[in-house]
């Protein structure tokens, strides 16, 4: 972390405003050719895609998730990134494991329900 890249993460964007002082600021700071630069884009899971910028000057790596409807957005330095996408990937797995054991359920209970009819 520098001056040339970003001095702070920003865990969430409280509001569009402030999301959009910050692209400013990105803007600004891309322009500069000894600075930050775009490095690539990736993704974890369908709902999260996220975009790194490197800095020359630290040498460190960004990872900027845009605000969306389900999500606040973020900037944070690499290793924190890396761990708040597996979080968000366990999570993920989890509500799909729960979700396909209550659909199973119900369909057991469906098929005992017709069961009984005939």
């Amino acid at each position: 972390m520098c001056t040339t890249c970003f001095e702070n993460e920003i865990e969430q964007f409280d509001s569009a405003n402030d999301f959009q002082l910050f692209e400013i600021k990105l803007e600004q700071k891309l322009k500069q050719k000894d600075g930050l630069f775009f490095f690539r884009q990736g993704a974890e899971t369908e709902l999260i895609s996220y975009t790194i910028y490197a800095c020359k000057s630290c040498n460190s790596k960004w990872y900027l998730h845009l605000p969306n409807s389900l999500s606040l957005g973020f900037l944070l330095y690499e290793v924190n990134a890396k761990l708040l996408l597996n979080k968000i990937k366990a999570s993920d797995t989890k509500r799909r494991t729960i979700t396909m054991i209550i659909s199973f359920i119900i369909m057991l209970i469906c098929l005992f329900v017709l069961a009984d009819m005939v």
